[in-house]
């Protein structure tokens, strides 16, 4: 739609390109820049959350349907009453699914950045287990993940039903 065209025209191109590059293999570019801490791992996550939040919401936008948005403009609403009303409304199913994907790859980048630079965490604690040969502890640590990974999905799909509560049948459990 209109709203979008100017912004889809100075970033999407450069976005997509950036998309294409395997975010873990900016961490040794990161820990020469940021070093090694919290701050590389926040960073590498960020940038590894942020392209399934994007290509999400940027579906879920450019595809607002068109019949609405002519009624908007019918009904004379302006730009920021089209976007607030019928635009993100209507994006919103794509954004919630953005994160609920990117949920996955956080915590896929936060183990990587854990078992590369990290004292603690369960990422250091597989990393020291698998050292010592305890493979119970490397299965637990694994377990952990998996549990977490399905806690941040039913929190995901409970902000969706919350969220998305104006849709008929809402989302499925």
């Amino acid at each position: 739609n209109g709203l979008v065209r100017p912004i889809r025209a100075l970033l999407d191109s450069p976005i997509q390109m950036l998309r294409n590059i395997p975010h873990l293999s900016l961490i040794p570019l990161l820990i020469i820049l940021i070093g090694i801490g919290e701050s590389t791992k926040i960073s590498l996550v960020a940038i590894g959350v942020m392209f399934p939040i994007y290509i999400n919401t940027y579906q879920g936008i450019t595809t607002a349907d068109p019949e609405l948005l002519e009624m908007g403009h019918a009904y004379g609403l302006s730009k920021r009453d089209l976007f607030t009303r019928i635009i993100f409304p209507g994006a919103l199913p794509n954004i919630l699914m953005g994160v609920r994907y990117a949920l996955g790859v956080m915590w896929t980048t936060l183990i990587v950045a854990e078992t590369i630079s990290s004292s603690y965490g369960l990422g250091y604690m597989a990393t020291n287990a698998q050292e010592f040969m305890r493979m119970d502890t490397v299965l637990l640590c694994i377990l952990i993940y998996a549990l977490l990974g399905k806690l941040s999905d039913l929190i995901a799909k409970s902000l969706e039903k919350v969220f998305l509560s104006w849709r008929q049948g809402g989302v499925e459990a």
